[in-house]
């Protein structure tokens, strides 16, 4: 009921977690959907409280009927992670927005690699690292895979997903590599990109 949805609409960095497990959803099977999880707390909040993750997944145009449609169910809720335009739909509604923080987003298709060093420092050196290393990453079909690197794959992840998501959500990415090697070099690049967390895997 959420895939059809998510394929079309999920275009938000953390679409694809709107569907783990624990969350509550309103859905409107001709506009969309919402993924929310309810908190109580004793002092903060007495009533049920519904916390909104991400923008609702829908097409930008159903956007503000689906928000109506969901607040008229549930009026009490705050949204975190959401784009500009959820946020300047929520403000027409009555609602009050604070930016937190930025969200840098990569137009993966159109974007260039050969602007000014210093800006794209740690993407060319990563990137440039995984072609002397002769890492090819591409998007396969996982029924598609050689069975044996499909074990391979699902080794390398276990210590990064407790359950699997439901197949029509999952995307996979193939390395052509040794899977050792691929491991080495992932690892090492989100180092790169990512200084300050610890990479487990």
């Amino acid at each position: 009921m959420l895939s059809p949805h998510l394929r079309a609409h999920g275009r938000e960095a953390l679409s694809y977690a709107t569907i783990q497990d624990g969350m509550e959803y309103f859905i409107d099977e001709e506009l969309g959907y919402v993924a929310f999880t309810t908190v109580t707390h004793p002092v903060f909040a007495r009533r049920p409280k519904r916390i909104v993750l991400s923008d609702p997944v829908c097409s930008r145009e159903n956007l503000p009927a689906l928000l109506e449609r969901f607040l008229r169910d549930h009026p009490s809720t705050a949204f975190v992670v959401i784009s500009e335009h959820c946020a300047e739909v929520l403000r027409a509604l009555g609602y009050k927005v604070n930016c937190i923080g930025p969200e840098p987003e990569l137009p993966i298709q159109t974007y260039n690699t050969n602007g000014n060093w210093k800006e794209l420092d740690m993407i060319k050196r990563a990137r440039n690292e995984a072609k002397r290393e002769g890492l090819v990453i591409r998007e396969e079909k996982l029924e598609e895979i050689d069975p044996q690197d499909v074990s391979g794959l699902r080794r390398m992840t276990q210590r990064f997903v407790a359950e699997p998501a439901p197949a029509e959500a999952c995307r996979a990415f193939v390395a052509e590599f040794t899977w050792e090697n691929v491991a080495r070099q992932l690892v090492d690049v989100y180092r790169r990109i990512y200084p300050d967390l610890d990479v487990a895997g």
